[in-house]
């Protein structure tokens, strides 16, 4: 930026979560920290400041996600209060839920919205008629003030310039690592070599294909099945897998940091991403953990949905299913498990598109748009 380095611009970003274990929050904030001041306004269960990587965390209470409108009360009160003492140029909300307190906090100064999915359309509001109209209200409302809007892709962007004037896409590509085939997840987990070893990343939640999955190799007693994640489905799924037969097979592991989570990934032989179509968000995303098995170098099973579908298929990263069918599911781990040359080419394909699938290739567009935002 033209600035002089003692009047570079303040950022704060504010996010309803843990911005240790959201990549996307801390990517945004470790870029924007080349070209000045960066903190972070975070929910946790209790009041937290602490610093990481030279960027101050401020953590404000929110209650359990179980009672979600008294946790977005919560943190929203805490969020506004916390991110107006900290006087920053640019307010950026993470997603939806922190963008009211952004607008509050950033009035009169510039705001960027995050929508890194299509929140009119999540499938928790699927037949929640007055909870829609009630976050379309809140982003319609609060939108207008963004700057800028920035997403994830571009069938979400293409949508989304319908509401707002300007939306840019930053894709949730990984930060480059070279983390090769590592034993981390069969050692912690006692999984023996014989065993061929699938990860699904993310949360435990509606429409994440965790009971589908399930179904579809309930019967491969070559195969165990690592949910690497946090959220309320946890107890059912591991209720299924008890009735299926394979609580033996199934392995469940919180979250981790962002910094530790590429040597897990590396521990898989197939990494899952089978997302249902449970409404636009889910059907036209592209999420981080596609990019995260990319990065090293696990060849991928994927929804055959508009953009994951399309990046597979073009890169040769993995295979494609239908989320909806156990046995397409199963057909396309059979192929990738069964098949090595088949499982060697989607291995090899993944070394050479993280090449170009990475966080560093991106940074240059989002710092573009922190210094256009800025200028003047």
């Amino acid at each position: 930026m033209s600035r002089p380095h003692d009047k570079r611009p303040a950022f704060c970003l504010i996010f309803m979560g843990d911005p240790r274990k959201d990549s996307r929050s801390w990517k945004f904030a470790r870029s924007l920290r080349k070209v000045g001041k960066v903190s972070i306004v975070g929910a946790g269960s209790a009041p937290e400041t602490f610093e990481m990587d030279g960027i101050m965390v401020t953590m404000v209470p929110a209650f359990s996600r179980e009672s979600f409108p008294f946790a977005w009360l919560s943190f929203h009160a805490g969020a506004k209060a916390g991110a107006s003492r900290l006087g920053a140029d640019v307010y950026i909300a993470s997603d939806l839920y922190s963008l009211p307190a952004a607008v509050v906090a950033g009035r009169r100064k510039v705001v960027w919205y995050d929508s890194r999915e299509l929140y009119s359309d999540l499938s928790t509001l699927q037949g929640k008629p007055l909870r829609k109209a009630f976050w379309k209200t809140v982003e319609k409302k609060y939108g207008r003030h963004a700057r800028v809007v920035t997403t994830v892709n571009g069938s979400i962007a293409h949508l989304l310039r319908d509401r707002f004037q300007r939306v840019e896409v930053i894709r949730n590509y990984p930060l480059s690592s070279r983390c090769e085939q590592d034993a981390l997840l069969r050692e912690q987990l006692g999984v023996p070599p014989g065993k061929f070893l699938l990860l699904s990343q993310g949360g435990l939640q509606r429409g994440r294909g965790a009971f589908m999955i399930l179904d579809a190799v309930q019967s491969r007693v070559d195969v165990a099945v690592v949910f690497l994640g946090d959220g309320p489905l946890k107890g059912e799924i591991a209720a299924y897998a008890e009735i299926l037969g394979m609580p033996r097979r199934v392995f469940f592991l919180p979250a981790v940091p962002v910094s530790d989570l590429p040597a897990y990934t590396a521990s898989a032989d197939i990494g899952l991403c089978v997302i249902e179509n449970l409404g636009r968000s889910y059907y036209l995303s592209l999420p981080n953990k596609l990019f995260e098995y990319v990065m090293a170098g696990v060849p991928v099973v994927a929804s055959d949905f508009p953009e994951l579908g399309a990046v597979v298929r073009e890169e040769k990263v993995g295979l494609t299913c239908d989320p909806g069918k156990p046995e397409s599911i199963r057909a396309a781990i059979d192929k990738l498990l069964d098949d090595r040359e088949t499982r060697e080419k989607c291995t090899a394909a993944c070394l050479t598109a993280r090449d170009r699938f990475n966080w560093e290739h991106e940074e240059k567009r989002l710092l573009q748009i922190a210094e256009e935002i800025t200028r003047g």
